[in-house]
């Protein structure tokens, strides 16, 4: 009797051990997501904040600069492992006849998507470039490519049995719609590129598209059977609803996008303080310069200046953004990284801290939370 009852409760012991390791599990994977989110979300903010800037400059600055300065931080904020020559090919080529691609993003060490690069401030819109990125990834038997700017961005299917116009699926501008950019942009994840995600996408887009085509089709030109349905309804005369559906529009929407930052907590209501800058808080009054503000890392109190101008001084250096003052403040503790980047990836509106009117420390995001609510 005694060994049952032991039985028994260490068997009830082992399934509430199973269904806690299953609950932490899904909790850390939830918060490994939506740590992911708020990385990416941070690197987009501080690429629009970059491509403002250098949009200002009166010299162009090339596309070797687009892609050091631009693009390649995007691709690792994707999850990219840029200095890895098994996930991210620079110069990627066919063969000898054909000139190189800029990118080629790899998965089980094959090519998997194309990117090819042009300067800052460069039209995508020209025909020549498109069909050459379009034509070379159908080539290699690569199904998606990407033409950008570093700030516009062009995803196309390659092998889709349609017309070169019709092969681009999405399209967006980093500098002009942060949350859209955030969508889109989390398609070339490299996760979602692993999952298919795009081709389920392209799928779903796809078939909307040719029903709308269809649909338009039939009501230019509605069958019998649909005028009387219609007039069954509504009463109407055969020719005004011959009339009213030539003139209907169909509209098809783009797939919502499963696992992206839209779908998850990232709405629009939550993207509205990420378009808030250092100067935006300077113009509201919630930070006046020259204001010190801190952090304590590693034991170690950092501290740093942000100037009128919105640039962050720390140990006599200017930095542009409160998250590159960040990764340099990581690298006088720490030293760099052992990867080659120049600093730390780093969220400077959490990493650093201002102390409020009661000398209590809080960090620059709640700071920004409040002005987006202003």
């Amino acid at each position: 009797m005694s060994y049952e009852h032991t039985g028994c409760s260490r068997g009830y012991a082992e399934v509430r051990t199973t269904h806690l390791t299953s609950y932490v599990k899904r909790v850390v994977l939830v918060k490994s997501q939506e740590a992911f989110v708020d990385s990416l979300a941070q690197a987009l903010n501080d690429l629009r904040e970059n491509i403002i800037s250098l949009k200002k400059r009166t010299k162009p600055i090339g596309e070797a600069n687009t892609k050091a300065t631009l693009i390649e931080p995007l691709l690792a904020a994707l999850g990219w492992n840029i200095t890895n020559i098994d996930e991210v090919v620079r110069e990627f080529k066919l063969s000898q006849r054909y000139d190189p691609v800029d990118y080629a993003l790899l998965l089980d060490k094959e090519p998997c998507l194309f990117i090819e690069a042009k300067a800052l401030k460069h039209s995508l819109d020209d025909v020549k470039w498109v069909k050459q990125t379009v034509n070379y990834a159908n080539n290699a038997g690569v199904e998606w490519c990407v033409l950008t700017n570093g700030d516009d961005y062009h995803i196309y299917r390659s092998n889709a049995p349609v017309s070169l116009e019709n092969k681009l699926f999405r399209r967006v501008k980093i500098t002009e719609s942060y949350s859209e950019a955030m969508e889109v942009l989390a398609l070339l994840t490299k996760e979602n590129l692993t999952k298919g995600t795009l081709n389920s996408q392209w799928d779903t887009y796809f078939a909307r598209t040719a029903l709308k085509e269809a649909l338009v089709e039939v009501l230019q030109a509605p069958p019998l059977a649909l005028v009387k349905a219609v007039k069954e309804k509504t009463s109407l005369k055969p020719s005004l609803i011959r009339s009213l559906l030539g003139d209907a529009r169909i509209q098809v929407e783009l797939p919502k996008i499963s696992g992206t930052p839209s779908s998850q907590k990232h709405r629009k209501a939550k993207f509205a303080f990420q378009d808030v800058t250092l100067r935006d808080l300077i113009n509201k009054g919630l930070l006046k310069p020259p204001c010190r503000i801190f952090a304590v890392y590693h034991k170690e109190r950092l501290e740093a200046t942000i100037e009128r101008d919105g640039s962050v001084v720390f140990q006599g250096n200017h930095y542009k953004s409160l998250s590159l003052a960040g990764g340099c403040a990581r690298n006088s503790v720490i030293g760099p990284p052992k990867d080659g980047r120049k600093y730390y990836q780093t969220n400077g509106w959490t990493f650093w801290r201002i102390e409020d009117e009661e000398g209590k420390a809080i960090t620059l995001h709640k700071l920004r939370e409040q002005a987006s609510r202003t």
